[in-house]
């Protein structure tokens, strides 16, 4: 099984991230990788080096993310391991789709 961990740096703001993400899971995939992990909270800039409520602001729903990362692994026939900030609770939930 051929695996790619990808980890990248922040973007400018969530969608440019997303769309960088989305090209390197593209990428790994053309590559014939199966198994592709992203990093604890991609989504948006990494905030756990304080603790500053501000931050709780980037919790989306987590149906949301799960239907667009499922839809990103099923269109490029992957298993996906990514992360969310569920908003209402403010804890990281990993996914495996």
């Amino acid at each position: 099984m051929k695996v790619a961990l990808i980890q990248q740096r922040y973007h400018k703001d969530r969608e440019h991230t997303i769309e960088k993400s989305c090209s390197m899971i593209e990428e790994a995939a053309s590559k014939g990788v199966q198994l592709i992990v992203l990093q604890e909270l991609h989504q948006d800039e990494y905030f756990c080096q304080s603790e500053d409520t501000h931050f709780f602001s980037y919790a989306q729903s987590y149906k949301s993310d799960l239907l667009f990362w499922g839809a990103v692994a099923k269109r490029h026939g992957v298993v996906l391991i990514t992360s969310c900030l569920n908003r209402g609770q403010q804890v990281c939930i990993t996914i495996l789709l």
